[in-house]
């Protein structure tokens, strides 16, 4: 496993409802939750039949976190992964602090983003029962005259988790984050976002045919 996908598979393993360690392959599993990095595969070489099988016996989409290439598999995400180092963003986009209290309106913004709004309530829960044992964490939403435009999570120094309706609120949120971890952020983003990212690599997740085939 790369250390980018190590990454992903840190941050979101205590945002999944089960995190299950087979002999070369992590697996998360999150049913009822639009989180692709809660519920996937992350395979170390050779894992990943081994994690397909335990999806596919729970009914789970074959997903699977690799940066590696992966034959006859659609790609679902594409992401960099790297380190963001506060760069002062310009504009009108304002970012606060917000409280679970304010989950529901953080998970609307995520799923909007995501052009999953039907997902939103789903998010919301799923993200309240993580969030009840997790401890060093902090909300973020960025606002446009006074309209929701991002949301983040920050947890301990990562920030995997965002969605913005407007590209300008990504590097308001990011700046954000990066003061409250000292300057800067572990974060994640599509190779189209408009934000640097210091020390990158890659990481995808796929979805897999029967016949798909793994190639470092």
């Amino acid at each position: 496993m790369s250390d980018a996908a190590a990454h992903l598979l840190a941050y979101y393993s205590p945002l999944a409802g089960e995190r299950v360690e087979l002999s070369a392959a992590s697996v998360l599993y999150t049913p009822r939750s639009p989180l692709l990095g809660a519920n996937a595969v992350y395979p170390a070489a050779g894992g990943i039949s081994e994690g397909l099988a335990w999806l596919r016996a729970r009914g789970a989409p074959p997903l699977v976190a690799s940066s590696g290439r992966i034959e006859d598999a659609q790609e679902i995400l594409r992401l960099r992964v790297g380190r963001y180092t506060r760069q002062a963003a310009p504009g009108t986009v304002m970012v606060e602090q917000v409280s679970r209290l304010q989950l529901v309106a953080f998970a609307e913004v995520l799923a909007r983003s995501w052009d999953l709004p039907q997902w939103a309530s789903a998010l919301g829960r799923s993200l309240a029962h993580s969030l009840e044992s997790l401890r060093d964490f902090t909300l973020l939403m960025a606002y446009d005259a006074g309209q929701a435009v991002g949301a983040l999570l920050v947890v301990k120094r990562d920030a995997h988790l965002w969605g913005v309706t407007d590209s300008r609120a990504l590097p308001a949120l990011l700046d954000a984050a990066a003061d409250l971890t000292g300057g800067a952020v572990n974060t994640s983003c599509p190779p189209e976002a408009a934000v640097q990212l210091d020390g990158e690599s890659s990481v995808s997740y796929w979805l897999l045919h029967d016949n798909a085939l793994f190639m470092r």
